[in-house]
């Protein structure tokens, strides 16, 4: 794992560059709905799975298909979003094991005020687990959820309920801090049998 969060470190100090080099007002990326964009995640990850635990690493890019949808002479604040995820974790403890998972989803996002965002987003789910050479077993499900973001000073605070459905449906959450510039995140998810710890550097285009 700390390799692993090492890499992460190199890979926060150059976005962390990057950022300075065009840096926008805070809180403007998270209140403000403008123009289209594309956002990239990057970071390490935790899994815990049917008796599996692993580290590795994830990468997720949502795509911001329409942010601000105009009527007029005044913005409706809805922004509809694509996302796709992709996670793999390892554990060379037990057999060499591996797993992985990979999401894509489409969803919609609701800016009430200034400080809540309302969002629901579905879409496919599909995990595969390997011992060695071996796969021992792979599932193709869908995941649903619902929640909001809720923006301070310091944070931005994500809550979401979520489900999964496939060959087992569970119920569960996912949590999300994100730092005010939007530059790292923490997230945790615990849906039945799974739970996954992830830190992520992002960067917006």
């Amino acid at each position: 794992m700390n390799k692993t969060f090492l890499v992460i470190s190199l890979i926060a100090s150059c976005l962390s560059s990057m950022a300075n080099a065009d840096e926008i007002p805070a809180n403007n990326a998270a209140t403000s709905i403008e123009a289209l964009g594309i956002e990239l995640s990057l970071g390490g990850s935790y899994t815990q799975l049917k008796g599996f635990s692993g580290e590795g690493y994830n990468i997720s890019a949502k795509v911001n298909i329409l942010e601000g949808l105009i009527s007029k002479d005044k913005e409706i604040p809805v922004n509809f979003y694509g996302k796709f995820s992709y996670q793999t974790s390892h554990d060379d403890s037990e057999n060499n094991s591996y797993f992985d998972e990979t999401e894509l989803v489409l969803g919609v996002e609701y800016l009430c005020c200034q400080q809540y965002k309302l969002f629901i987003e579905a879409g496919d789910i599909r995990q595969n687990f390997e011992q060695g050479n071996t796969k021992l077993w792979q599932d193709y499900g869908y995941v649903y959820r619902a929640g909001v973001d809720v923006w301070t000073d310091i944070l931005t605070v994500n809550v979401a309920l979520e489900h999964r459905n496939s060959i087992t449906s569970d119920t569960g959450y996912r949590a999300t801090l994100t730092t005010r510039d939007g530059l790292f995140t923490l997230s945790y998810t615990d849906v039945g049998d799974y739970q996954s710890l992830m830190l992520n550097v992002n960067k917006r285009f």
